[in-house]
């Protein structure tokens, strides 16, 4: 029964602390938007002790402190405004285990793929749509993951190359819909039923994107490469892929942007919302025409 009493208490301590991380942010972007100092903003309810109410504000000031340390991330001329709109195309599951199209799916998906990358020439500029074209051609699997990846909402798109790859991404502006309210992978949902079975979440990112054949983008990716041609998840939280000795402490990463700066931070596993999403990468061999 103690040791009940001991988990239950450190479980509610957890929550507490994720709440009033998740809260500090939230002052800071809304001091930095308003341009307001932190101390004349009203805390709501959630702040209910002042040992509470500090540690938001601390938390706010941290957080606009961290910020300020990052490059500001501006995007090249010219990018498309729409960059990350989806193609209206239907596509089956067929069979899981076999994934490869049958040839009239394949054709609508590389039309659809056609049609983003010639919209979306910042996130490729210098690569030729056949080459990539014939890459995609000479790997059905790969085809049949971009394929459940529009259908799912990711927008999927060549955002980078090198010598013998291109990397295909969720390149829709904000977190695909059915991507959010996740948590990062399946540890955490163990977790979420055992200490909080009542708790409702759509499936777990790692588990996701691995059903579809793809991986997590990497925060480099998504950091160094992605945000640079364009600006994404304004209005959402992507989760990304986690080295193990971070995901040891029970934390995750995951990506976002304050107004023009941009961040990646570590997050709790477990944590979820509606505007909590993942972004996905998947790399191709290359192939010329």
């Amino acid at each position: 029964m103690e040791n009940n009493r001991w988990t239950d208490g450190l479980t509610a301590e957890l929550d507490r602390t994720e709440k009033l991380t998740e809260d500090g942010k939230r002052l800071a972007l809304k001091a930095v938007t308003s341009r307001t100092p932190i101390n004349d903003i009203a805390l709501g309810r959630e702040a209910e002790t002042d040992e509470d109410r500090g540690a938001v504000r601390n938390g706010a000031r941290q957080e606009i402190e961290r910020i300020a340390n990052l490059t500001i991330v501006k995007p090249e001329q010219g990018v498309e405004a729409e960059a990350g709109n989806s193609q209206e195309v239907t596509v089956e599951q067929g069979e899981q285990d076999k994934r490869e199209l049958p040839p009239e799916q394949a054709g609508r998906i590389l039309g659809a793929l056609q049609s983003r990358f010639n919209a979306n020439t910042n996130l490729h500029k210098g690569m030729d749509w056949k080459d990539v074209e014939a890459s995609l051609k000479a790997s059905p699997e790969a085809l049949w993951s971009l394929a459940q990846m529009e259908s799912a909402g990711h927008a999927p798109d060549v955002y980078h190359d090198d010598e013998s790859g291109y990397y295909f991404g969720t390149c829709s502006l904000e977190t695909p819909e059915s991507a959010r309210n996740c948590i990062y992978d399946k540890e955490a949902a163990e977790w979420l039923k055992i200490y909080h079975p009542d708790v409702q979440f759509n499936g777990s990112a790692v588990e996701m994107a691995e059903a579809m054949g793809i991986a997590l983008m990497p925060p480099e990716h998504y950091e160094n490469i992605l945000q640079k041609k364009g600006k994404f998840d304004k209005s959402t939280w992507s989760w990304l892929l986690t080295q193990s000795n971070i995901r040891s402490t029970d934390r995750a990463l995951g990506g976002s942007r304050c107004g023009d700066n941009l961040f990646v931070a570590r997050g709790v596993a477990g944590g979820h919302n509606d505007n909590r999403g993942w972004r996905g990468t998947l790399r191709v061999n290359k192939v010329t025409a």
